[in-house]
């Protein structure tokens, strides 16, 4: 993981079996946006190349830290499935607990997966903060 540039408000983490990340951001809508491209970083996919809406995504849990990792496996499942990688969202709002986002991508080949094989978002070690605005997220390879 070393080495990657995701951007001043990503750190990749050393953890033991797994990956992780520590996003920060000034806003809860910033946030959403960084985890987004810290996993796709963490899979050393570029943010790069023709963009297509992939869908609109609302979720409405408990705790806002959850509808995070709710959203991040959607995009999983979208790669997994679709062959396509988040790489933008737009029109994101967090009211409450629930979070509204339009979500970009585009098509991929599995091979051109350069970085981490991520299997799921997991709930472990999650840390969320406010003031300033971080989560710790940690991944299952």
């Amino acid at each position: 993981m070393k080495g990657k540039d995701c951007g001043s408000r990503i750190k990749l983490l050393d953890h033991t079996g797994d990956a992780a990340f520590l996003v920060t951001a000034d806003t809860r809508e910033d946030l959403l946006k960084n985890s987004v491209i810290a996993l796709m970083c963490l899979m050393g996919i570029r943010r790069s190349g023709k963009i297509r809406f992939l869908e609109k995504i609302t979720v409405n849990g408990q705790k806002f830290e959850e509808n995070i990792i709710s959203v991040l496996n959607r995009i999983l499942v979208i790669l997994e499935i679709d062959s396509i990688a988040a790489v933008d969202t737009r029109n994101v709002s967090v009211k409450g607990n629930t979070i509204s986002l339009e979500l970009f991508g585009r098509s991929i080949r599995p091979v051109s997966i350069k970085g981490e094989v991520i299997k799921a978002v997991t709930y472990h070690d999650l840390n969320y903060s406010e003031n300033p605005y971080s989560i710790r997220i940690t991944v299952d390879l």
